[in-house]
Order: structure tokens, then sequence, then C-alpha cells
């Protein structure tokens, strides 16, 4: 045994502490040389067969050190799964497959005279901003107009399309503010401010398939209203910001105005409380109905509903309240007779009582 060395087998060469000599599959170690300086002892907390100064590799509890790569597994195991390509264009295309199968849209003409126009000849991308088209109707002119706008002196119109295609798929691209005849028609009529005026514009011309219903409704809300041009920039406002689906239809409160021959100011406030509830307008104004026409004056008593109604209540069941309060007389009613009958009883019974006692005396 060389001095704080290992154990030697015979042979020179020296042996791993617990290991037999020369087990099978192994290499035999050569003999130390003259002159080498023998093996460093081991360290505390060395496996066998490791060389000073190397690092034990999965020791528990042992952090690694700054600069080396984690555990493979852990890596694996914590990091979010990635979702495949083939999976985000399948959800991108759910409205189009809901609409054509397995078919391919067909491709807009308009869309393929704006690709003519600017030269662009690309397949691939000529069906991208096909895809957005379709799933944005509304928008067509409104985005194909501003599209046409940015290419119209573009050195590179395929580069700067598909830059905006990215923007149109994100739903941030800004199509342009169309010049509708109607609008113009429906500022001069009601004398609409100059912002009214665009607001109701960009309004129309991203609801290029609800443009006319859009046109015929807002001109019998601002029919009964007093501020038709906040109204009007009011209700655009929250058609853009997707608050509102659609501008509320104002027929059955026209229905409701002629039946009891409401006056202006009451008309004012009916088309009031249907901006106000419009998602349920329809059962409001059903209930309205039943209990005006228990009202000796309609008008009035919208009036006197209309507080309450703005605030979200709801209209009260007169006749219910009516029955009750008929009962409740019966029912008095019937208590007076039968304090009367029993009066009646009493008197009797005393007036017998007073003829005897007289018979008696005699």
């Amino acid at each position: 045994m060389f001095p704080g060395g290992l154990p030697q087998r015979p042979g020179g060469a020296p042996g791993m502490p617990g290991m037999p000599a020369g087990m099978p599959g192994m290499m035999p170690t050569a003999p130390m040389m003259g002159g080498m300086r023998p093996m460093m002892p081991m360290m505390p907390g060395m496996m066998p067969g490791m060389m000073p100064g190397m690092m034990p590799m999965g020791m528990p509890g042992m952090m690694g050190m700054p600069g080396m790569m984690p555990n493979a597994g852990v890596t694996a195991s914590s990091r979010p799964p990635t979702p495949s390509k083939a999976k985000v264009e399948e959800v991108k295309k759910d409205f189009l497959n809901l609409k054509f199968g397995d078919r391919e849209p067909p491709i807009d003409p308009d869309v393929k005279a704006f690709m003519d126009k600017h030269k662009i000849n690309d397949r691939a991308l000529l069906k991208r901003l096909n895809e957005e088209i379709m799933k944005k109707r509304d928008t067509k002119e409104s985005v194909l107009l501003k599209l046409d706008e940015l290419l119209e002196d573009m050195g590179d119109p395929k580069g700067y399309l598909e830059m905006k295609l990215e923007e149109i798929e994100n739903g941030e691209f800004k199509g342009k503010t169309l010049e509708v005849p109607e609008v113009e028609a429906l500022s001069i009529e009601w004398n609409l401010t100059h912002e009214a005026k665009c607001k109701l514009n960009e309004m129309v011309s991203n609801r290029g398939t609800k443009k006319g219903q859009d046109i015929v409704r807002l001109e019998k809300i601002l029919e009964h209203t007093q501020s038709k041009s906040d109204t009007a920039v009011n209700l655009a406002q929250q058609i853009l910001e997707g608050k509102l689906e659609d501008l509320p239809d104002m027929g059955e409160a026209e229905d409701v105005m002629k039946k009891f021959r409401l006056d202006d100011e009451a008309r004012r406030k009916l088309v009031q409380i249907v901006l106000q509830r419009a998602d349920d307008s329809s059962r409001v104004l059903g209930r309205l109905e039943v209990y005006l026409e228990s009202a000796r004056k309609p008008s009035d008593a919208v009036r006197t509903m209309f507080g309450r109604l703005m605030a979200g209540g709801d209209v009260p069941e007169e006749h219910r309240e009516k029955e009750e309060k008929n009962k409740g007389g019966d029912d008095d009613r019937d208590r007076s007779r039968d304090r009367h009958r029993g009066r009646e009883r009493d008197r009797r019974s005393r007036s017998r009582s007073r003829r005897r006692s007289r018979s008696r005396r005699r």
C-alpha cells in the first residue's frame, strides 16, 4: 500500500475499496510508473472512483452551479405546453368552418380586384386577406378603401400588406370612415353637430350589413328626443364599443304612444325608458301597456313611472292590487254585516226580557 493511498493489488495496481479485482468487462489498471506521486486520498462526500475536484452529480439537496443547465426532466415538466401552429390555425378558422365546412371559401371579387390593382401575385396572401374579409363583412368596404390608400404609392406593396394583415388579424386595424349619404340627410333633417355626424359615419362604416336598419331606427329615436346630437353620439359610441349589438327598435313604443295618445313629454320619457332598458324593453313595454289601461290619465302615469323604470324598477301589478283591495273591502263588509246582525240579536233579546219582566209584575 502506498502511503496515504489505496490498497494495492498484486501486480502493483491500486484497487478501489469494495471492488473485486479483475471484474469481467473491466479494463485492467495500469501499474504505477516510477517517480509518480501516489493518488490523493478520497475527500469526504466523494463517491468511489471520482477524481478530486469533481462535483458529485445528482446528490440530494444540492443545487446546480451558476451557469449550469438545469435538470432536463424538471425543465420539461415545468415548462407550459406550447400550442401547435396547426391548432392555432384551426381555432382561427372556426368561423369559416361553420360557414363553408371543408370547402375553401370562394375568393371575393373585390378582394381579387384589389390584389390585381396593386400587382400582388401571392396566392397565400390573397387567401389570408379573403378570409379576414369573409369574417368581417360589415367592414369590407371600409377596410379595402383604407388599404387601397395606404398601398397607393408604396414601393413594396406586398411587404406592407403583410404587415397590415397582421394588424387586421389582431383587431388593431382601423378602416376608412365613409361619407354616408343617409347620415348626411339625417344630419340636415335634425340639425346634428359635426361631432355627431362624424361619429354616425364611423358607426355606419363598420356596419355594412346593418346600415339600413341603423338609419331607420336612429331616425325614429331622434324624432322623440330633445338632445338629438348627444343622443346620436352616445348611441354610436355604444355600438362601436360593443356595448350595444343593435340600436333599440321603437316600433313597440310607438304602438303604446298611439294607443294611449301620449303627449310629447310622455313620448320623450317613454323613448328614454326604452333606451335605458334596451335589453328588456319588450317586457317593460308589455307590462306598462297593461298598467296604462287602468290609468285615467296615461301621460301622467308615464311621468309618474319614469323615475322608477329608469332606475331599473318594474311596473307594479295594478290589477292584483285592486283585486286585493276589493277582497279586503268584501271582508270589511262581511264583518260589518256580522256586527249589525249581532246588534239586532242583542236588541231582540233585550226586548223579550223587558216584556217578560212586565208580565211578572202584573
